[in-house]
């Protein structure tokens, strides 16, 4: 049986620690699963972690990072990602831009999936050095998800005008399977043999559990193997559900009969950090400085948006609602 080396994040994480990284990932069922997966999962965690403490070995995520790859628009452990993570952050967003745009372009193909994908997450396996989780796509939605994604990389402007390497597999990768990994070997083991026995005992027990995959993210992994704060990684989000391939918001554009309405939703589909002006909004009460400062961020990122996406409708409409932005963004 060929020996195991132990992962150098996973040791890390292990000891609570947050190695810096910077991977690009197409990213599904993060923190969306039924809890009926997420209490198996924690059962099944506790278990293995219990029967393997005389040869503790094994670094199995929390919950909150188990997802799955759709693909890996840049690996966080090659050459490229590990110069962007300590590289200048103007670079880092200029990658993320240059992506977003290429991604937004495959998510409106009419090919593209436009409904809820049904998947299946199958009995854990420790095959080589990471655990996995197989998850059933019954239809192969994911990958054909991949195949449009894997044509646009080849020759695409977008990508090269911005600098961008997505040379196949180096830095970019599209996995040929789905699956979730979960666990990793953060040392050696004593006894090899052993553990693997121990896991597969324990993996006999688990039942399919059906999900849904509803959402796809688009997402900075700044922490390695997704256990980052969801909330503060995500580029961009796209709805399967959708029916036609542009952002979300549906804003009423000016008559001489009905008000605007106060869009829920800003032009990119993200929410909006601007306050509703009707006259019978309630008055907002002062946030906290912690998110009095997310609300500022966000609102620099949408007033970007509007001045990349001029004759976009729904910044159009967007603008009308909030005139004043026409006057504080105009100058950049």
């Amino acid at each position: 049986m060929a020996g195991v080396s132990a992962d150098p994040w996973a040791s890390a994480l292990a000891k609570g620690e947050t190695p810096k990284s910077f991977g690009l990932v197409l990213t599904t069922l993060w923190e969306t699963t039924p809890k009926k997966l997420e209490d198996q999962y924690e059962k099944f965690r506790k278990e293995v972690y219990a029967a393997t403490s005389e040869d503790d070995c094994l670094y199995i995520y929390p919950y909150h990072a188990l997802h799955c790859t759709v693909a890996s628009l840049c690996k966080f452990t090659c050459s490229v990602g590990r110069e962007l993570a300590e590289g200048d952050s103007k670079r880092r967003e200029s990658y993320v831009e240059a992506w977003q745009k290429v991604v937004d372009k495959v998510y409106s193909d009419p090919e593209f999936p436009r409904k809820p994908i049904d998947v299946v997450f199958k009995q854990p396996e420790l095959p080589g050095n990471t655990a996995i989780m197989m998850i059933e796509n019954p239809g192969k939605e994911v990958f054909a998800i991949r195949d449009l994604l894997r044509k646009a990389c080849k020759n695409n402007p977008v990508l090269k005008e911005a600098k961008v390497d997505c040379r196949i597999p180096e830095v970019t990768h599209f996995p040929n399977i789905v699956h979730s990994s979960f666990a990793r070997f953060k040392k050696p083991p004593k006894d090899e043999r052993k553990i693997r026995e121990i896991f597969k005992a324990i993996s006999v027990k688990w039942e399919p559990i059906k999900a849904q995959i509803q959402q796809i993210h688009l997402t900075q992994e700044t922490i390695p193997y997704m256990h980052m704060d969801k909330k503060i990684s995500v580029a961009k989000t796209y709805d399967l559900a959708a029916s036609i391939p542009q952002p979300p918001t549906s804003i009423p554009l000016p008559t001489s009969k009905l008000p605007l309405a106060w869009p829920e939703k800003a032009p990119d589909g993200d929410w909006n950090p601007f306050p509703d002006n009707s006259p019978n909004a309630p008055s907002p009460s002062m946030p906290p400085p912690h998110i009095q400062a997310r609300i500022s961020d966000r609102q620099k990122d949408v007033l970007k948006y509007l001045r990349t996406h001029p004759d976009e409708a729904s910044v159009k409409a967007f603008l009308a609602y909030y005139p004043s932005l026409r006057k504080d963004n105009s100058s950049g």
